[in-house]
């Protein structure tokens, strides 16, 4: 079975580039950036060949069963499953120890 392909929503890449250059930055760690880039990379590779693996974000109050998420160090990966296009679509990127609820999640769906 061929594995899905992935993309980021416009929100997803600004999370993930603010969490890099955070890290990076603000936290004088670039390697540490780049170790979470290659954790993200891998995520989504193994996502790809599962997506339905990762836990559904009821827990976020989030009640479709298409939006999944997994966490990717401190980080919520947040994706949405398009099992007739074999894609995966990355919603957000959250630090995890923040409160994460619906309203975080919708607002990267808003413009499709």
């Amino acid at each position: 079975m061929a594995s899905y392909s992935y993309s980021f929503t416009p929100m997803a890449k600004l999370d993930l580039d603010g969490a890099l250059g955070y890290i990076s930055g603000e936290l004088a760690s670039p390697g540490a950036a780049r170790k979470l880039y290659r954790a993200v990379l891998r995520a989504l590779g193994e996502t790809c060949e599962m997506p339905y693996s990762c836990p559904d974000c009821s827990r976020y109050l989030v009640a479709d069963p298409a939006y999944r998420c997994r966490l990717v160090g401190n980080y919520l990966l947040v994706y949405r499953v398009d099992g007739a296009r074999r894609r995966i679509e990355v919603l957000r990127f959250l630090y995890a120890r923040r409160d994460i609820g619906p309203d975080a999640i919708g607002r990267a769906s808003e413009g499709d």
